[in-house]
């Protein structure tokens, strides 16, 4: 019978294994599943998952006033959105009311005159 590489159990899911669990010396089968290439940085023996900027729809009085946000403060009266490629905007007498990380929206409202 030929030597197996690794344990059912590998150390990585909390069994005991050989010694080098290098993931290029590991079967397939006990791989854990991965994120697509795009969403992997490589390390040795180890694998991190990167997320994307959370990119914004800015919305004022229900309209759509930018797209693409990655940063936004309030100054003074107004709030100033920087875009991805770093363009800045600026929505004059308004507040933001709302973050909504997982729409990817925030909400400006017209502050009380």
């Amino acid at each position: 019978m030929a030597p197996q590489l690794c344990s059912p159990s590998p150390p990585w899911r909390g069994g005991r294994g050989p010694r080098s669990t290098s993931p290029s010396r590991v079967p397939r089968a006990h791989l854990p599943a991965l994120p697509p290439p795009s969403e992997l940085i490589c390390l040795p023996y180890r694998a991190l998952t990167v997320r994307c900027l959370c990119e914004f729809k800015v919305f004022l009085d229900g309209r759509l006033v930018a797209e693409d946000i990655i940063y936004a403060r309030e100054e003074g009266s107004s709030v100033v959105l920087r875009s991805v490629i770093g363009s800045e905007k600026r929505v004059d007498d308004c507040r933001i009311i709302e973050v909504d990380t997982l729409r990817e929206r925030l909400i400006l409202a017209r502050k009380a005159s």
